[in-house]
């Protein structure tokens, strides 16, 4: 009895498998125009109208074939796909992006089957209103707390303070300056 219901199974599965609408299996000739990038995204973030793309590329090139040189990190609009002109330059690879702000805006779409398939991170940071912001602020002054800042640089020498900071070298944050 037992045989007879597992070879009806088998028997109905090879059944779907044969008879499937073609469409269902179809796979499309060439694949969507979109975005590509000549090295790997680690890091996407879309805020408003534009995703943020960061990881080890250092060109990319849009929808329409146009490239250009962007050094881990680059800013696609979201309705038309193309490169906008932001092109911070950073030295090295980006594995995260945070985006201030983009609570208050509409819902921003993402492609979750692009997330999943490059395992992509997405990490959130949320933040109370300026109102909040400001009573943290007058709280911190009136406790005299001060932060513990491990390293001052000029703004040109940032690359120095983010290597002291992968490697664990600084205890506490680490400021910029002009």
């Amino acid at each position: 009895m037992k045989m007879r219901g597992t070879i009806t199974t088998i028997a109905a599965l090879v059944a779907v498998l044969v008879w499937a609408p073609a469409a269902l299996a179809t796979i499309a000739p060439t694949p969507d125009s979109t975005w590509q990038t000549n090295g790997r995204v680690l890091a996407i973030a879309v805020s408003g109208s534009t995703v943020y793309l960061g990881g080890t590329f250092t060109e990319v090139e849009d929808h329409t074939g146009q490239t250009a040189v962007r050094n881990h990190v680059a800013a696609f609009n979201v309705s038309t796909g193309a490169v906008t002109s932001w092109a911070p330059n950073a030295s090295g690879a980006v594995r995260a992006i945070v985006v201030s702000g983009s609570t208050s805006g509409a819902n921003p779409g993402a492609d979750l089957q692009r997330l999943f398939f490059l395992q992509l991170r997405v990490i959130g940071s949320t933040m109370g209103t300026r109102s909040e912001l400001a009573d943290l602020l007058t709280f911190v002054t009136n406790a005299g707390i001060v932060p513990q800042i491990g390293l001052e640089l000029p703004l040109g020498r940032a690359e120095e303070g983010f290597r002291a900071l992968a490697a664990g070298e600084t205890g506490g944050k680490i400021v910029f300056t002009r």
